[in-house]
C-alpha cells in the first residue's frame, strides 16, 4: 500500500514450504510520466494443503489455502500543492476456513461419537466444506496544500461477498448440525456495499499549535442469508434473510499545544451519529414464517480525549490521557429481538517513551486502565441454536501495565523485549446458564481471550561474511498465561503456552537479492484459538479451532 516511487523499479519473492505451500510477491513502481503520473502495482498468490485430514474422505482437503490478491496505485503530481492518488484492489479467496474439532462428552447428544487423540485428524459426514470470499474496492484520495492548512479529501468504496459457507458444524460423523445442506450451496452467505467520505483539514508548520478537523460519513448495506440444517433433530432446514443498512455521520477535531518547550496539552473532540435499519425475515424450508419485519433505531454520542505531554529531556517523553469510547448498538440477525445498547469505554493511560546511549537502547512503559459500560459480547442464541448472537455485559474493568525494551547490545547484536500483565474481568453481568436455563451473574469471571501474562522475546544476529553480504540469525520466543473463551470460564480454556519462531537469511551487499529459511511453532504446539460451547447440545464437550502446526519455508527475494 506504499506510495509509488518515482524511479522503476520492483521486487519479487517466491516461498516454499511443507504442506506444498507456495507463496508468490511481486511488486513494481513505474513513472508513466516522471515527477507527475506515477504507478505502483502489487500481487500475492498463496496455495496450500490443508493440516487436517478428514477420515472419512481423505481426498477431501481441509483448512487448505487459495488466495490471490492485487492492489494498483496511481498517483499523480498536480502541482507541488496538489495530488491525487488512486487506489483498487482485488482479493479472491477460495481456501478453506481453519477446521474445528469436537472435544467430546459422552454424556452429550454427540457422546458415541470418536474421539479421535490426533488433533489433526477429523470424521467429517458433511462436505467438501468451503468458504469463497471475494472483495473489490476502489479509494481515492486528494491532498490540497492551501498554505495555511492541508485539505485531505479520502472516498471509497467497496464490494465485498463471503460464501455460501458450507461445513460439518458438529464436526463428528454424526449426522447433526450443518451450514447448508448436503452437496447443497446454500449455507451462510453475505454480501456488503460500503460507501464512506471524510474530509479532513490540518495545519500546517510547526507552529506552538497544531490542529485538525473533519467530517465522515459511512453508508453500510450487508445483506445475508443464514443456512443451517439440523439432521440430527429432524429439524426442517432453516434460514433468516436479513438486510442490515448503516448510516453514520461525524464531526471531529483535535489540538495540540505547546505551553513550554517541555509541556504539550493534546485535547479532542468527536460527535458520533448511527442510525441502523434491519429487515428480517425467517423461512423454514424455503417458506416465510415470518416476516418481512423492519426495526430502525438511531444512537450519537460525543467523545472528548484529553492528554499532557512532558519531556524530561529529549530522549525521555512521559504522557497521560484520558479517552471516552464509542460502538453504536444495533440489531442481531437470528432473531426478532430488540437492538442491543452501544457500548461505551472510558480509557486512562500513563506511560513513558525513552531512549539513550545514541538511540541504541529504547524503553516505552505504560500503565492503562479501561472502564466499560454496556459491553458488547457474543453468546449463543438459546432461542435459535446454535446461532450467536451480540449482547449487553453491563460491566468490565480492564487494568494493565506493558513494558517494552530494545538493545542493540553490540553491533550486530539486537536484543527485544516485551512484556505485558492484564487483569481483565467482568463488573457485573447478568447472564443465563446454558445447561440449566437459570439466571447467574458473571461478576468477577475473566473476559474472554485476556491471558494475566504475556511476555515475547526477539534476538537478531548479523555477520558480515566478506564483502558479499550479511548473515541473519533471528528467534522469536512468545509466552502466553491460560485463557477462557468465553464468559463463563468454563472448559473452553487454552491453558499456558509457548512459541518458538526462527529464521536464517543471507542479504547480499548490494541489496538487490536475499535469501532465508524460517519456521513458525517449531515445538509443535497445539493451541486453541476459538472454541464454541453449547451445554444443552455439547454438554462438556466443546468444539474448538487450532493454531497452524510446525511450518517451514524457503524464501528468495530478487529485487530491482
Amino acid at each position: 500500500t506504499k506510495d509509488p516511487a518515482n524511479e522503476f523499479g520492483g521486487k519479487l519473492s517466491v516461498q516454499v514450504g511443507n504442506y506444498d505451500f507456495l507463496k508468490t510477491k511481486a511488486q513494481v513502481d513505474i513513472p508513466l510520466m516522471e515527477e507527475k503520473l506515477l504507478f505502483h502495482g502489487a500481487m500475492m498468490r498463496v496455495t496450500r494443503d490443508g493440516y487436517t485430514e478428514n477420515l472419512l474422505n481423505p481426498a477431501e482437503d481441509l483448512d487448505f489455502e487459495d488466495l490471490l490478491t492485487g492492489l494498483i496505485t496511481l498517483k499523480y503530481l498536480a502541482s507541488d500543492e496538489l495530488d491525487i492518488t488512486l487506489h483498487g484492489s482485488y482479493s479472491r479467496d477460495d481456501g478453506d476456513f481453519q477446521t474445528g474439532k469436537h472435544f467430546t462428552d459422552p454424556a452429550a447428544f454427540f457422546g458415541s461419537a470418536t474421539e479421535l487423540k490426533n488433533p489433526r485428524k477429523v470424521m467429517f459426514d458433511h462436505g467438501p466444506s468451503s468458504a469463497p470470499a471475494r472483495s473489490e474496492a476502489v479509494d481515492l484520495i486528494v491532498r490540497w496544500d492551501l498554505g495555511w492548512t492541508e485539505l485531505k479529501s479520502i472516498t471509497a468504496y467497496s464490494d465485498v461477498s463471503v460464501g455460501p459457507i458450507l461445513q460439518d458444524f458438529d464436526k463428528t460423523e454424526i449426522v447433526g448440525l450443518n451450514q447448508g445442506q448436503l452437496g447443497v450451496d446454500n449455507g451462510y452467505a453475505e454480501d456488503t456495499q460500503t460507501f464512506s467520505q471524510e474530509i479532513i483539514l490540518a495545519s500546517q508548520g510547526d507552529e506552538r499549535l497544531t490542529w485538525l478537523a473533519g467530517v465522515f460519513y459511512l453508508h453500510d448495506e450487508p445483506s445475508a442469508i443464514s443456512g443451517f440444517d439440523i439432521p440430527l433433530f429432524a429439524l426442517p432446514f432453516a434460514q433468516f434473510k436479513a438486510v442490515n443498512i448503516t448510516d453514520a455521520y461525524a464531526v471531529f477535531g483535535s489540538l495540540s499545544y505547546n505551553v513550554t518547550d517541555k509541556l504539550r496539552i493534546n485535547a479532542g473532540l468527536r460527535y458520533s451519529d448511527e442510525t441502523k435499519e434491519l429487515t428480517l425475515t425467517q423461512l423454514i424450508d424455503f417458506v416465510t414464517v415470518v416476516g418481512p419485519q423492519t426495526q430502525k433505531k438511531s444512537w450519537d454520542a460525543w467523545t472528548p480525549k484529553l492528554g499532557l505531554d512532558y519531556f524530561l529531556t529529549e530522549d525521555t517523553l512521559l504522557y497521560v490521557s484520558a479517552t471516552r469510547g464509542f460502538k453504536s448498538g444495533g440489531y442481531n440477525t437470528s432473531g426478532f429481538g430488540p437492538a442491543v445498547d452501544p457500548e461505551f469505554v472510558d480509557a486512562y493511560e500513563i506511560g513513558a517513551k525513552t531512549t539513550f546511549m545514541d538511540n541504541r537502547f529504547r524503553v516505552n512503559f505504560s500503565a492503562f486502565k479501561y472502564d466499560y459500560t454496556d459491553l458488547q459480547v457474543q453468546a449463543v442464541d438459546p432461542a435459535n441454536v446454535p446461532a450467536l448472537l451480540i449482547q449487553n455485559a453491563a460491566e468490565a474493568d480492564i487494568e494493565g501495565l506493558e513494558i517494552e525494551l530494545s538493545a542493540l547490545v553490540f553491533e550486530n547484536l539486537q536484543v527485544d523485549v516485551g512484556l505485558a500483565w492484564l487483569d481483565a474481568v467482568y463488573g457485573d453481568f447478568e447472564s443465563v446458564d446454558g445447561a440449566t436455563g437459570a439466571q447467574i451473574n458473571l461478576k468477577g469471571n475473566k473476559l474472554p481471550v485476556s491471558p494475566e501474562f504475556t511476555s515475547n522475546v526477539g534476538v537478531q544476529y548479523g555477520q558480515s561474511i566478506g564483502g558479499a553480504g550479511e548473515l541473519i540469525f533471528r528467534m522469536d520466543y512468545y509466552f502466553s498465561d491460560d485463557k477462557f473463551f468465553n464468559e463463563f470460564n468454563d472448559q473452553a480454556r487454552q491453558g499456558s503456552y509457548s512459541l518458538l519462531n526462527a529464521r536464517i537469511g543471507f542479504e547480499s551487499e548490494d541489496e538487490h537479492w536475499g535469501v532465508s529459511l524460517y519456521g513458525k511453532n517449531l515445538t509443535d504446539e497445539v493451541v486453541l484459538t476459538d472454541t464454541f460451547v453449547f451445554p444443552l447440545i455439547l454438554g462438556d464437550g466443546f468444539l474448538g479451532s487450532l493454531s497452524p502446526p510446525r511450518t517451514y519455508a524457503l524464501e528468495l527475494e530478487v529485487r530491482f
